[in-house]
């Protein structure tokens, strides 16, 4: 016979536990065995969510080392594969253009062999090589800008164009280095005769841009046609 608590009238209190056992074996409900099976199921799922994404971001880091290098390697290009890369660009951002617009290899300086490394420290050695006469140095920002004037060198007879900067043409001028969205704005061609445009097309910011990846860089190649283009 069993009792409960309230058949012992022996005044005690006694404290039942509801959950059953079966000789020391602890009886867990369904609810509580249901629970489980869904964590059970969610960590797998979780885990599988986490290595897809992992997949991902390595996809794309690797994909950004793939571009950084291929813009790398545009300024080691010959004046032939220069045109095609260059008329690539022209198609991609002006896409009315003809065959009549298309770059030619006549329009490049070969720079391919130049063995320097092409930073800051050799800038000065690139362009005394290999400008023209009156040049102009296009690269990707106003800071960028001002380091380059800098390595120049005080004696470079260079100008910087943008806001804050005078950006007035002399007689004995040799360098306009700016930006292309502020050398666009500015025409030069009228006035001047431009022998160069120098492109600083190694140096990457930290969002891995180059001035090749200006839009409207071609638009402003092809406002000075019949200027040589080298790249540094």
């Amino acid at each position: 016979m069993s009792y409960t608590a309230d058949d012992l009238d022996d005044g005690l209190e006694y404290q039942i536990d509801s959950s059953e056992e079966v000789d020391g074996v602890e009886i867990r409900s369904e609810d509580s065995e249901d629970d489980d099976l869904v964590k059970t199921e969610e960590e797998p799922t979780s885990k599988k969510r986490r290595k897809t994404n992992d997949k991902l971001k390595e996809k794309k880091r690797i994909k950004m080392e793939q571009d950084m290098d291929a813009k790398r390697k545009v300024p080691l290009l010959d004046s032939t594969e220069l045109s095609h890369y260059f008329t690539s660009l022209l198609l991609k951002h002006n896409q009315d253009s003809t065959q009549l617009d298309y770059f030619k290899k006549q329009d490049f300086v070969d720079g391919s062999n130049y063995k320097l490394k092409r930073n800051l420290d050799n800038f000065k050695d690139f362009t005394d090589k290999y400008n023209k006469g009156l040049t102009i140095i296009l690269s990707i920002s106003r800071v960028r800008v001002g380091d380059l004037f800098k390595s120049l060198g005080p004696k470079s007879k260079s100008i910087k164009v943008g806001k804050g900067y005078e950006g007035k043409v002399r007689e004995d001028t040799k360098y306009i280095i700016g930006t292309v969205e502020r050398i666009l704005s500015l025409n030069f061609k009228a006035e001047h005769n431009i022998k160069s445009i120098i492109l600083d097309a190694t140096y990457q910011d930290q969002k891995s841009h180059s001035v090749l990846d200006e839009p409207k860089l071609t638009q402003l190649l092809k406002g000075y046609e019949g200027t040589k283009i080298i790249l540094y």
